[in-house]
């Protein structure tokens, strides 16, 4: 059975996913969790402190889908390969699919400078992590020599991040495919 702090984080993940944060609030948390205010109260003080256990579970979901993606594969081009096609396929699958991090990046501005600079940090260990991979790809020769790690993981974030929006405003992830090709084929 799962515990009120469990039901509390699940609830308010699936909506802070689909409304925002926002959109989201705490009544309509309680509601649907069917747990009592005083309950949610006891584990998270705040909505923000909610909302920042839910990107934490977020963040950890991530790290887990990466290393289950890169698991098994020696070629880190490969590595990289496979865990941007990972974001094509969901949109491809699904052009209405957002990215957690990437909504509540844009929604939250300067209202929420603290959940703002976790939701970043999120960023930027994605970034690392491609930058990381793609490095030990230049070292081994599987990406052009004169590569700048760093500048292609940010270009593969943009593309990634910005092919998730242009999806679900053109209802197809054509230019989230060729973007992110086009990037991997000139490095």
């Amino acid at each position: 059975m799962s515990s009120n702090r469990d039901k509390v984080l699940d609830t308010a993940q699936r909506l802070l996913r689909e409304r925002g944060y926002h959109g989201t609030g705490i009544q309509e948390i309680l509601a649907e969790s069917k747990v009592s205010r005083s309950n949610l109260y006891y584990h998270f003080r705040s909505k923000r402190e909610l909302a920042e256990a839910v990107v934490a579970r977020w963040r950890e979901g991530l790290k887990q889908l990466f290393e289950e993606t890169v698991a098994g594969e020696t070629s880190y081009r490969r590595q990289v390969e496979r865990f941007v096609q990972v974001f094509i396929d969901i949109q491809q699958e699904d052009t209405f699919a957002v990215c957690p991090f990437g909504r509540m990046a844009m929604e939250l501005g300067d209202s929420e400078p603290a959940l703002r600079r976790l939701v970043n940090q999120v960023f930027d260990e994605f970034r690392d992590a491609l930058t990381d991979r793609i490095a030990r790809g230049v070292e081994a020769g599987e990406f052009r020599p004169d590569t700048d790690p760093r500048r292609l993981a940010n270009a593969l974030l943009v593309a990634i991040e910005g092919g998730i929006v242009l999806s679900r405003a053109q209802g197809h992830a054509e230019a989230m495919v060729s973007t992110c090709r086009l990037i991997l084929d000139c490095a």
